[in-house]
């Protein structure tokens, strides 16, 4: 299956060749869940990220959806 993400921020950074304006298509096993996506990704701490799907914010165990569309935000600190 295949699912679209996003990246906020600097996030995109880390991917080689990514353009902030197009999103990247991300090959996984039917049934992937949202750790799968950070393992395929080589996102080493998820726990800084907040992923969105459809206005919500997934878990890192949540399955996703063939064709699911998802943006990743850097989590924001400080006060």
């Amino acid at each position: 299956m295949e699912v679209n993400v996003g990246f906020r921020g600097t996030l995109g950074l880390n991917m080689p060749g990514y353009d902030p304006r197009q999103k990247i298509q991300v090959k996984l096993p039917l049934g992937a869940t949202l750790q799968d996506l950070f393992k395929r990704l080589n996102i080493v701490e998820p726990q800084k990220t907040i992923v969105i799907m459809n206005a919500r914010i997934l878990k890192a165990d949540d399955p996703l959806p063939e064709g699911a569309d998802l943006k990743i935000f850097p989590l924001l600190s400080g006060g």
